[in-house]
């Protein structure tokens, strides 16, 4: 790598856009010749939102275009070299009460777009899923087969040494300071280390540091909030370990919507799960939404100073209590051991672990052109990730690919998956 090369692309942030778009950019037959990826901590951090060893994927969605991507994407993920070590299909299933507006709405896109699916009722669900035998008789499921679990982990480590050497370039631990846009259509970045490189064209992909880093470097005031959410690993019984159930092989994720159907207050909208998989002796389960405001308006430089001196704040005794309570109803007695104390929890590592979630006010991501000064279309980000765009990352990577090799109009749509670009106009958002 030399700073006085003019690179083709160049990309800020190694999370799963970041690094989904530079293994779709240097790949053979790629329009660019030169690729450098920057990333300002270390490749593999757990900083942002892209680490950990689960995320669902499923194409049960309740909006038509995040389906389409959710199937395009499963073609995709197989053409990723090691695909079976990264992902296991397990089926999936979406939960709430006979009026849920979002299991209602999934059941509607699926049957629209001719997914495999089955509707379960009450005791319908109870038999074929009995590890859900707490669910009461007004519960409203649908279960998608097709679903089941990447690990980020995994999936980052391949897209981000997958590449010839000799041309494209990665460097760590250099943050950006700032951007300058030439005259000649040449893009300056200067890190924090003073160094220098040049682009044609640049694209954004800093996750949760992006309200921070746009206004910095383009004086945009984005709609755009940051939370701190949680996974908990629950140990299975000797019982559950003996009859080898509550495994992938056996047991699909799953998500629960709307109202805690044992208190007629709102769950955390949604509580979700996944069987043992990649933490042998343990399943996982998480929210989507904050409980309270306590985990709202983080600074995602402040959690990352945190992290590196070991004084992350722990999370919230009520919201794992309310989990653990909402799991005990659900789960046959006698499988999981959900009688630990939140102390037991938070004391052993890695039991409770917290990512952050990169908000936009609809939940919808951005994947589009930066307005810059000069008026080019040659810088572009993806950001709002909102909770679920792990799965899509694949696609995310060859959207933001298409905006990079030429410029694409807003009234079009994008040719990987046939989704209008205006769906995920950073207008939406300023």
């Amino acid at each position: 790598m030399q700073q006085d090369l003019i690179y083709d692309l160049l990309i800020v942030g190694s999370g799963i856009a970041g690094a989904s778009l530079f293994h779709q950019a240097t790949r053979d037959g790629a329009s660019f010749g030169r690729v450098l990826l920057l990333e300002q901590f270390e490749l593999m951090h757990s900083k942002g939102s892209s680490h950990g060893e689960s995320r669902i994927i499923r194409v049960a969605y309740d909006d038509y275009h995040y389906s389409l991507m959710a199937t395009k994407a499963l073609e995709m993920w197989p053409s990723v070299k090691d695909f079976e070590n990264f992902f296991v299909k397990t089926g999936g299933l979406d939960i709430g009460q006979l009026d849920d507006e979002n299991v209602n709405k999934v059941a509607k896109v699926s049957k629209e777009r001719g997914i495999e699916h089955e509707v379960l009722i009450g005791a319908q669900l109870r038999q074929k899923f009995p590890q859900f035998t707490g669910l009461p008789d007004d519960t409203l499921a649908v279960y998608s087969p097709e679903a089941g679990i990447l690990n980020p982990n995994k999936i980052r480590t391949v897209l981000l040494s997958d590449y010839d050497h000799e041309k494209h370039s990665i460097v760590e631990k250099e943050r950006v300071e700032s951007i300058i846009e030439g005259e000649d259509d040449i893009i300056t970045v200067v890190t924090s280390s003073g160094k220098r490189f040049q682009t044609r064209k640049l694209s954004i992909c800093v996750g949760a540091y992006s309200k921070k880093f746009l206004k910095q470097h383009f004086d945009l005031d984005i709609k755009f909030e940051v939370l701190r959410m949680c996974y908990v690993y629950w140990k299975l019984t000797e019982k559950a370990v003996q009859e080898n159930v509550l495994t992938a092989a056996n047991s699909p994720i799953w998500i629960a919507w709307g109202l805690d159907p044992f208190s007629d207050r709102p769950l955390d909208l949604a509580y979700y799960g996944f069987p043992e998989w990649e933490k042998k002796g343990y399943i996982k389960s998480a929210t989507h939404k904050v409980f309270g405001d306590l985990e709202r308006g983080f600074d995602p430089d402040e959690r990352a100073q945190q992290i590196d001196s070991n004084q992350e704040r722990p999370v919230e005794k009520e919201k794992l209590q309310a989990m653990q309570t909402y799991l005990k109803k659900v789960i046959p007695e006698g499988l999981v051991k959900l009688d630990e104390s939140y102390e037991e929890l938070i004391n052993e590592k890695d039991r409770v672990v917290t990512c952050m979630y990169e908000m936009t006010p609809t939940e919808d991501f951005v994947i589009d052109y930066i307005p810059t000064k000069s008026g080019k279309k040659n810088i572009s980000t993806f950001l709002g990730g909102s909770g679920h765009g792990f799965k899509f990352g694949i696609v995310v990577g060859e959207m933001l690919n298409e905006l990079m090799k030429k410029e694409v109009s807003i009234d079009s749509s994008f040719e990987v998956c046939s989704v209008p670009r205006e769906k995920f106009s950073i207008n939406h958002i300023l």
